[in-house]
């Protein structure tokens, strides 16, 4: 995404979002990284999202505002941060990796096996089938949400 910048009787200036965190996470210390950007044009303001640790100290906060101020000041550009707990990077590989370590992943795979060689694929749909709508009902059941819709067409009625 690209952002208006400045304008002048050369033309327009725009800047990218990727570059602003790319320059942004150039400086950034371990554990932490820019995961969005915006930019204010008129007012010059870059603002940043940067995920932090959990275990984040409001003192390595300010140095890291601090140096963002100086990083972007030569291009004109105040910062402003705003801090958001930092999720746990997805990798494929490494999802994989956990699943093979726990039990109930194997037990579900075997299930599968044994299911479709026994039942069929007719069968172990349907099987899968009620499974979800036990689910369904059971997680309605237990939020509440069944009581609710029930007293709803209850009322209806009267």
């Amino acid at each position: 995404m690209e952002y208006h910048w400045h304008k002048s009787n050369l033309g327009d200036l725009w800047l990218c979002k990727d570059a602003i965190t790319s320059l942004a996470n150039m400086n950034m210390p371990d554990g932490y990284r820019a995961i969005d950007a915006t930019l204010l044009g008129e007012e010059g303001v870059a603002s940043l999202v940067i995920a932090a640790p959990p275990d984040k100290d409001l003192k390595a906060e300010e140095q890291l505002k601090v140096k963002l101020d100086h990083l972007f000041a030569p291009l004109g550009l105040k910062v402003q941060v705003s801090w958001a707990a930092k999720g746990e990077d997805i990798d494929l590989l490494s999802l994989i990796d956990k699943l093979r370590k726990r039990p109930i992943f194997w037990a579900i795979i075997v299930s599968i096996v044994v299911g479709i060689s026994q039942l069929g694929i007719k069968g172990l749909g349907l099987c899968v089938l009620f499974g979800l709508i036990g689910w369904v009902v059971a997680e309605a059941i237990i939020s509440g949400k069944l009581s609710n819709l029930i007293s709803h067409f209850m009322d209806r009625r009267h």
